[in-house]
């Protein structure tokens, strides 16, 4: 997994097929470094668009937990099976921080149910569920849009959906990509998805969408000026 920084001069990356550290690789001369304090216990690494806030999910205490780090290097953990009390609380994944670093969201699975997006405030609180969906449908992998009032996410069987950011609230299904962790365009324009072949640019009403070369990576994630993707 991979996601870029908000001052876009650093990607951060983790090697799903090895036993390294988290590191992040400098986009001026391509140099990798060991990102302070991650172990190899931590995946799926996220930044802010906005705020240097970082999130990701750990195995650091046994059990899966989503932790982040704010701007002043403080650590902490955002979510864990604690916030869901008498439930199976089998695996937290897929953190994404809010553009303006204040919540995060995160996808849950629950026993042997399918997984769930829910989101939480870094000031603490209880997290809600952020859609109201069935169990016959898995949420995976998803990303905020550039002012925070909605969600892009992908899912099975459903695909590429849009969801207001409140909590409990009904998706809009616009595109049938369900094989990629979608990027949102700083300018708002575009959600970047994969069919599993080719990648694509997705407009968040679902009524353009743009095929790009292609190229074969697990990840892309726009720039600062949304004019390129990494």
């Amino acid at each position: 997994s991979s996601d870029l920084d908000p001052d876009s001069v650093r990607i951060a990356y983790v090697d799903l097929f090895s036993e390294t550290t988290p590191v992040t690789i400098s986009l001026d001369n391509g140099a990798a470094r060991d990102m302070p304090g991650q172990t190899r216990a931590d995946s799926a690494l996220s930044w802010a668009a906005r705020k240097n806030v970082l999130a990701w999910a750990s195995r650091r205490n046994g059990p899966w937990e989503v932790w982040a780090r704010t701007a002043d290097g403080t650590e902490r953990v955002v979510a864990s099976a604690a916030d869901f009390p008498g439930e199976d609380t089998t695996l937290l994944m897929s953190p994404a921080p809010s553009p303006d670093g204040t919540r995060v969201a995160f996808a849950r699975v629950s026993g042997h149910a399918s997984s769930k997006f829910w989101v939480i405030s870094f000031a603490g609180g209880r997290p809600v569920r952020l859609t109201n969906t069935g169990q016959e449908e898995n949420e995976t992998a998803g990303c905020w849009s550039p002012d925070g009032t909605q969600f892009a996410y992908t899912s099975r069987p459903a695909g590429l959906s849009v969801v207001g950011t409140g909590g409990q609230a009904s998706p809009v299904r616009i595109a049938a990509y369900s094989e990629s962790m979608p990027d949102w365009s700083p300018d708002g324009k575009w959600i970047a998805a994969s069919d599993g072949e080719y990648w694509l640019l997705v407009s968040p009403d679902g009524r353009r969408t743009i095929a790009l070369p292609k190229i074969h990576t697990a990840v892309l994630a726009f720039s600062k000026d949304s004019r390129r993707v990494y």
